[in-house]
């Protein structure tokens, strides 16, 4: 008997030696599918060449070819950011970066000043893994980004921030 939306597969295995081989294809294929539509949905990875990077404390930044500016834990697994008051060595190369994405397992410092600022051919960023619990200051932290035209701030957590002046502060498209 076979109901309306309900499909049934039958595969005749003869002996136990290709049943183990049919069943490690398809767990294969499961996997598979689950663990690229997870890495999809939550990381940004780039297939591009790498045309500058650099540490900030336990974080790299990458960019590249295509524009991506990537933040990734160093050691893989989680990593916190210095302070971007002063340091922000991606400035150097601004012109470069049209989208950010933070991977998972980076922290950001206690200051976020100027982490953007006047990186105006940013579209995107993707916020869904940086960690903003420990912020206090987010001062001009998009001052000047002209060329994003949304951002999605669901994710941080800004309990001990202090300080927001001008952090949309020419952010004209915004």
């Amino acid at each position: 008997e076979r109901r309306r939306g309900s499909y049934q597969m039958s595969i005749k295995i003869q002996d136990t030696k290709n049943a183990r081989l049919w069943l490690t294809f398809i767990m294969t294929l499961c996997l598979g599918f689950f663990v690229t539509n997870s890495v999809h949905e939550t990381q940004t990875v780039s297939a591009q060449a790498v045309l500058h990077q650099g540490t900030s404390s336990g974080v790299t930044w990458e960019i590249f070819s295509d524009g991506l500016l990537q933040f990734r834990p160093t050691n893989g697994v989680r990593g916190t950011m210095l302070s971007t008051t002063s340091t922000r060595p991606w400035y150097d190369y601004r012109d470069k970066v049209t989208r950010v994405n933070f991977q998972n397992g980076v922290v950001a410092g206690s200051y976020l000043t100027r982490m953007f600022y006047n990186m105006n051919n940013i579209k995107t960023i993707n916020f869904g893994n940086f960690n903003t619990s420990n912020v206090l200051n987010m001062n001009s932290m998009f001052n000047g980004a002209s060329s994003l035209t949304s951002l999605d701030l669901r994710s941080f957590n800004t309990s001990k921030v202090t300080n927001m002046t001008y952090m949309f502060n020419n952010a004209s498209s915004l």
